[in-house]
């Protein structure tokens, strides 16, 4: 099945000023990525527009790896404020359920970054870690991160409280609102709902509810060709294309 196509958009102010300084400074995004301790794939995520702004603590290692000028530093910084103020505006102009969250994410940013590079070059990406690693919170922040890339909206769904597996796919028709049927089954009606749609399903917490989880999420992939499905738990669903993500202990 071909990997969605997720447009971007035209690149950004600040994606034109991240290459055009890179450029002048004589570094590859290898190289830039190595200078800011930052990953290649959020360099390659900024400078293509997928990733709108950068954190604050982002930005300010590729301030430093750039060595930019007084007045280079402060068009730089100019056009990362505007990049993230049109993201914001995507938040609140695009559907979404993701849940409001009170306090700033710090510490997580090249984690955010690295996933939102792999969903826009994988229909399936599984963020993998222990309990208590933070897998739920960069999630959300990934979502919110990538919110402009999906039309048809990004969607979270709480797996934690799911005491019966089978009912996976009865807990995602309820986050997308969906009414059921009594005349066909649940699976039906998510795949009427969702063929030719471009959303992203973020299923959180599926450790205990593996099998039940590959079996809708592998169902929806095949039939549903422009859907994105982020998945966290503590091990991959282990499907065909699906990406995984590491995720290591938050400091």
């Amino acid at each position: 099945m071909p990997a969605p196509v997720l447009h971007a958009g035209a690149p950004t102010e600040f994606a034109a000023l991240l290459k055009r300084f890179r450029l002048q400074a004589g570094l590859s995004q290898q190289l830039l990525a190595e200078r800011a301790l930052v990953s290649v794939q959020a360099v390659s995520a900024l400078e293509r527009g997928y990733r709108k702004a950068p954190y604050r603590k982002t930005l300010e290692r590729l301030v430093r790896a750039l060595e930019l000028l007084p007045d280079a530093r402060a068009t730089f910084e100019a056009a990362a404020q505007r990049a993230r103020e049109s993201r914001q505006a995507d938040v609140f102009s695009y559907a979404s359920n993701l849940p409001r969250q009170l306090t700033s994410f710090v510490g997580g940013e090249t984690v955010v970054a690295d996933v939102a590079a792999l969903l826009g070059s994988a229909p399936l990406v599984s963020v993998v870690g222990i309990g208590g690693a933070g897998k739920t919170r960069a999630a959300i922040e990934v979502g919110s991160s990538v919110l402009g890339s999906y039309p048809d909206g990004v969607w979270f769904v709480e797996l934690a409280p799911l005491t019966d597996p089978t009912r996976v796919a009865h807990v995602l028709a309820g986050a997308l609102r969906l009414q059921e049927s009594p005349r066909r089954s649940v699976m039906t009606t998510l795949i009427s709902y969702l063929e030719g749609k471009r959303l992203l399903i973020v299923l959180d917490n599926c450790e205990h509810a593996i099998p039940a989880t590959r079996g809708v999420v592998g169902s929806l992939l095949r039939e549903c060709a422009t859907i994105s499905v982020l998945v966290t738990s503590r091990e991959p669903l282990s499907l065909a294309g699906e990406r995984v993500y590491r995720i290591p202990p938050l400091t």
